[in-house]
């Protein structure tokens, strides 16, 4: 599956894309470059994690792991979601 189809599969906002992360079980760490709830969804497919995995530098910017290219692929709600989780919002998906 590519990883456009993955992210814009997350919902059509926001609060989708948090409820979609839910319940699937991906939990996250606010402000962290491979620990956000949709890096660890992303990398959680086996054909991403051959090629070295995701990681989101700042909200909304999603690169390869090993590259300093940008790749502007992150849909808008995806990229709400991620300044919002960052922010404080969506406790639920705080990984403990």
């Amino acid at each position: 599956m590519s990883i456009e189809k993955m992210l814009r599969d997350l919902g059509k906002t926001a609060d989708q894309v948090a409820l979609t992360l839910l319940y699937f079980g991906f939990t996250g760490q606010r402000c962290s470059v491979k620990g956000c709830p949709v890096i660890r969804y992303i990398n959680s497919d086996p054909d991403v994690a051959k090629w070295g995995g995701m990681k989101a530098p700042r909200p909304g910017v999603i690169t390869w792991d090993d590259l300093q290219i940008l790749d502007p692929i992150c849909p808008q709600p995806v990229a709400e979601f991620m300044k919002r989780f960052d922010a404080g919002e969506f406790s639920e998906l705080v990984r403990v």
